[in-house]
């Protein structure tokens, strides 16, 4: 429930002035159910995702990285997996580094 309400919560901070009918638009979810889901009601999985989606769309130029990651992680050698995870995990690593050493 936490964590529902929170992307509830970052939506609204992120597309705020949004009709609950814009946000129906957007998301592909009822009217009706944009409005309850706003109101406390518990969401679905797939209503989760669909505003996750829209978050980090809104936030980071990372969602297409995440959805290609997913829809090709089956085809991936598990050598070529392991790379692009040390790579990551270097970039991440000198970005933290940066941003501490710029203080």
């Amino acid at each position: 429930m936490f964590s529902s309400q929170k992307i509830v919560n970052d939506f609204k901070d992120e597309y705020s002035g949004l009709s609950y009918r814009e946000i129906a638009a957007m998301t592909g979810i009822q009217m009706t159910r944009v409005f309850r889901i706003f109101n406390q009601q518990e969401m679905r999985v797939s209503e989760y995702e669909r505003f996750k989606q829209l978050l980090l769309q809104k936030k980071t130029g990372a969602a297409r990285l995440l959805e290609l990651l997913n829809q090709y992680a089956i085809f991936l050698s598990p050598s070529f997996t392991r790379r692009m995870e040390r790579y990551l995990e270097r970039e991440i690593k000198i970005a933290d580094l940066t941003k501490k050493g710029g203080r």
